[in-house]
């Protein structure tokens, strides 16, 4: 994997802006949200993913937010699975908070 992207101090609008696009025919099966707090529910900051983004409040990452990355893509008709990955936002960057291994590609 990369280096950390040091998100601290950092716009949810610049967030947004360098955040990977979905392809459009994935566009109807996504998920709304590219980064949220945690909490009881998608709690702030809220991130929406590009083609929902122009509602959105701007906001910022602030060291010391847990904040929670979302993966979804899909086509329509099918299953679709969500993935979510924990980060602690620092000044050196976003350090995860989950053990669970990814594959590299």
């Amino acid at each position: 994997m990369g280096q950390p992207v040091c998100l601290a101090g950092s716009a949810t609008g610049g967030f947004n802006e360098k955040s990977w696009q979905i392809p459009e025919p994935y566009l109807p099966c996504r998920y709304t949200l590219a980064a949220h707090g945690v909490g009881l529910a998608e709690e702030w900051p809220l991130v929406p993913l590009h083609p929902d983004f122009e509602s959105a409040y701007e906001g910022q990452f602030e060291a010391g937010m847990v904040i929670c990355m979302e993966s979804l893509i899909g086509e329509a008709g099918s299953e679709c699975i969500k993935l979510e990955t924990r980060a602690l936002v620092t000044g050196k960057g976003a350090e995860r908070l989950d053990s669970y291994p990814w594959e590299e590609c």
